[in-house]
């Protein structure tokens, strides 16, 4: 059983590394990169998030449109803030596992400089301290999807006891005190 774990693991690094390659090579051609939504930082729980364009990219929303980022952990409030998103975008909900923020009017972000650049801050507060990856989604005028690091679930700190050497010691004891009787 132990094998096939470690066959499971190899695979899945051999795709990763696919599709990570693949990624790259998509992400070289000309015009290739689309708005992204960015980790900018994480600390202490509070995680900022920002809207990257690439030099020249518009990124539009219309009255309606909401970004979600799902698959969170621990989340305790959610805001809005920058000069760029400042009363353009606000929180429409948030839920221990998700946030939502919503556009009540247009607003678009236009990257006119030469390099890639950042707008805006959306920033998550979370009681979970470690970071993962979560998912995101913009549904609406400009629509895009991604994953992106956030507040995600701790692993567990207590090891599995070792069940075969446990079993093997214990059956080692018991035959040994019945043969003393």
């Amino acid at each position: 059983m132990r094998a096939n774990h470690f066959r499971f693991i190899r695979s899945c690094c051999w795709l990763s590394a696919a599709a990570v390659l693949a990624l790259a090579l998509f992400s070289a051609s000309p015009g290739a990169q689309a708005a992204t939504l960015v980790l900018e930082s994480a600390s202490g729980g509070v995680y900022t998030y920002g809207f990257q364009l690439a030099a020249g990219e518009q990124l539009f929303f219309n009255t309606g449109d909401r970004i979600t980022l799902t698959g969170l952990f621990g989340v305790t409030g959610a805001s809005v803030g920058g000069p760029d998103l400042s009363g353009s975008l606000t929180t429409c909900g948030v839920t221990a596992t998700s946030v939502c923020f919503g556009s009540p009017g247009l607003l678009d972000l236009d990257n006119i400089s030469g390099a890639t650049e950042d707008f805006g801050v959306l920033t998550i507060d979370s009681s979970s301290t470690t970071t993962g990856s979560v998912n995101y989604s913009l549904v609406g005028a400009t629509p895009i999807a991604g994953e992106v690091g956030g507040p995600a679930a701790g692993s567990s700190s207590v090891p599995e006891p070792p069940t075969i050497p446990l079993f093997l010691g214990c059956t080692l004891l018991l035959g040994s005190l019945r043969k003393r009787r």
